[in-house]
């Protein structure tokens, strides 16, 4: 491991999330080889941004395992919401536009 992947690893295993248990070592090194360093934060922004909107609106659910969910931001290639945030105001657009 190169000094990026150690450094992310230090941080994957020091996060304490909100449910659940923390990340193990074993899994947190397998993540990083298989997806990258890169890849990796995204999938923690995933999971910290649905955090946040849960701790704000009762109508969104609580992560119940850091690992999972980030796991399936990982294995479907999931992104942060900003470009979520552009896909909905282009449907928006279209949407206004089919209906004058």
């Amino acid at each position: 491991m190169n000094e990026e992947d150690k450094k992310c690893l230090r941080y994957l295993l020091s996060y304490k999330p909100v449910r659940g248990e923390s990340l193990c070592e074993r899994e947190s090194t397998w993540w990083i080889k298989s997806f990258g360093v890169a890849k990796v934060k995204i999938a923690l922004q995933v999971y910290t941004q649905q955090v946040d909107k849960a701790s704000k609106g009762p109508n969104l659910p609580m992560p119940q395992s850091m690992g999972a969910y980030a796991r399936y931001a990982l294995n479907h290639g999931l992104q942060p919401c900003r470009d979520m945030d552009l896909k909905n105001k282009q449907f928006a657009a279209q949407m206004k536009e089919k209906l004058h």
